[in-house]
């Protein structure tokens, strides 16, 4: 008989853990999406008893999580005046240079890009003890040689680096990355059919989580990517209205193969069996449906500041394209933002590149039916962005 998650006693450890007990902003959301999450993985047919047992450790640690915010709160409980001053969100689907960009935005010193130890121990405040903030940057190496350890492949296509900026998906309480990483097929259709009032709830979470970050670190503009800001758009500009939203752009014929490959990837250490085709199916949906969302958001939305970049015109002249960002946030593109640019560039440009196979026909999908789900995409796009 297959062993399963229980979601009451995931929750029980999650207590234990933190001798707290319950969640107060977008508290019955969150559990709501944990539940359906947990529903999912055990409906699933991939996990091995070894895959479940993993689950269900790192289950447990994110609800724990959910549960020190709660702590904090209590124990800060100005966290929720702390403003948050000119945020600046890069969204894209996956795979269209989004690390890239970000990190090369975050070499503006102005810019707060929550390094990767921040999002994985932001419990308490982290920047008032020095000490502490050495001790989370040390947990968090270790635990990156523990992913190293059992997926190796990942690193190589997407780096984690604990002192460096990585993705607000750590702590957006619910997210597309969760449905892609464990191919969780009712969970997505879960979270794309949630109305409006119920994305607000967590995004009036993930603000708390951005107010708690910089508690002792105020000063400068909010920096943040995330896939799942893309499938949140609506709800990400109810809460921060006058935010600029940088949307990143690359063919669909490229990105969602890439995305799949890199989620495959993530899994190949704990299941034993293989869905690519399903994979490929959720990521496609997935990708459609960020899309849409952009398409209507932007037509509707008054207050944000929309910046559009093609990944190729990245890749190409990603100087110039920083640049451009800039003048157009009306920011100065100072001669030290330049020259960190210029020293991180030198550094990733002697970097060996890890080449990845992600041919659409892995995952079951062909040209044509990229090309026919994406075609209102690909129309928008060539009116809004035309290629030179």
């Amino acid at each position: 008989m297959k062993e399963t998650l229980k979601f009451d006693r995931l929750m029980q450890t999650a207590q234990r853990r933190t001798k707290l007990s319950g969640l107060g902003v977008g508290g019955a959301i969150v559990m709501e999406g944990w539940q359906r999450l947990i529903d999912s993985v055990n409906n699933s047919r991939r996990y091995d008893a070894r895959g479940v047992e993993m689950l269900r450790e790192e289950f447990s640690i994110r609800l724990a999580a959910e549960l020190q915010l709660e702590r904090d709160l209590a124990q800060f409980p100005e966290i929720e005046d702390v403003p948050i001053i000119g945020p600046v969100f890069i969204v894209n689907f996956g795979r269209a240079g989004s690390t890239f960009l970000h990190n090369l935005m975050a070499q503006d010193e102005r810019a707060h890009a929550p390094a990767l130890w921040e999002l994985w121990s932001p419990s308490p405040p982290p920047g008032r003890d020095k000490t502490d903030c050495d001790a989370r940057i040390q947990a968090a190496r270790e635990r990156i040689e523990l992913v190293e350890k059992w997926t190796p492949e990942v690193l190589k296509i997407h780096p984690l680096v604990a002192d460096q900026p990585d993705e607000c998906h750590w702590i957006v309480s619910h997210g597309t990355h969760y449905a892609l990483q464990h191919v969780a097929l009712p969970y997505w259709e879960w979270l794309k059919g949630l109305k409006a009032d119920q994305q607000h709830e967590l995004m009036a979470r993930y603000r708390l989580q951005i107010q708690r970050l910089q508690l002792f670190r105020q000063g400068g503009y909010w920096l943040s990517k995330s896939m799942s800001h893309l499938h949140a758009l609506p709800a990400l500009l109810h809460t921060f209205p006058h935010a600029t939203i940088i949307c990143l752009h690359r063919d669909p014929l490229c990105a969602v193969p890439s995305l799949c490959s890199l989620y495959q990837r993530v899994g190949s250490g704990f299941v034993h069996g293989g869905a690519d085709a399903e994979l490929g199916e959720l990521a496609l949906d997935v990708f459609v449906n960020g899309m849409n969302r952009l398409m209507a958001t932007e037509q509707s939305c008054q207050t944000a500041r929309f910046l559009h970049v093609r990944f190729d015109d990245l890749v190409a002249d990603p100087v110039q394209t920083v640049r451009r960002i800039a003048e157009a946030m009306r920011h100065e593109y100072t001669q030290d933002w330049n020259d960190r640019c210029q020293a991180y560039l030198a550094r990733t440009n002697t970097a060996p590149r890890y080449r990845h196979n992600y041919a659409l026909d892995r995952f079951g999908l062909t040209e044509e039916h990229v090309n026919t789900r994406a075609a209102a995409y690909r129309r928008w796009l060539d009116r809004l962005c035309p290629e030179e």
